[in-house]
């Protein structure tokens, strides 16, 4: 019987320590909903879409080129680097390579940002958005 209290302690002991030497998960990313396409275009510095041509991490982040093919707003020219965090857990979009992708920017510090918090989504998912942004002439390049 005083082995079992023994044990008994001893694991809870070793329970707690365990629990509280762990380390922490990563928190996941947490968003509110994106604002419908039109609110999203004006509230964006960038909005294009494009084809992801080369992807370079840097300092926690993803440098993702694009070759433009249409641009709704912003001075995007026919490439354009476009950063994002390079965790998921951070918000970070997962863009691939020789995809096409819709994207809504905004300028942080001098540099076009996006995140999972924007609309910003493959071309092939992007239908709904594609149409409203149609209506307010896009910029063929």
């Amino acid at each position: 019987q005083v082995m079992f209290k023994f044990l008994g302690r001893f694991g809870l002991a070793l329970l707690i320590g365990i629990v509280v030497l762990s380390p922490r998960s990563a928190n996941a990313c947490s968003c509110t909903p994106p604002p419908p396409p039109r609110q999203a275009l004006e509230e964006a510095t960038a909005v294009f879409s494009g084809q992801v041509t080369h992807i370079e991490a840097y300092q926690g982040r993803l440098n993702v080129t694009f070759v433009v093919e249409q641009s709704w707003k912003g001075d995007v020219g026919q490439t354009i680097v476009v950063q994002t965090p390079a965790s998921t857990a951070m918000c970070g979009n997962s863009f691939e390579l020789g995809q096409f992708y819709l994207v809504y920017g905004s300028d942080r510090r001098g540099t076009l940002q996006t995140n999972q918090c924007s609309r910003t989504a493959l071309l092939s998912q992007a239908t709904e958005d594609i149409s409203e942004l149609n209506q307010s002439q896009p910029r063929q390049l």
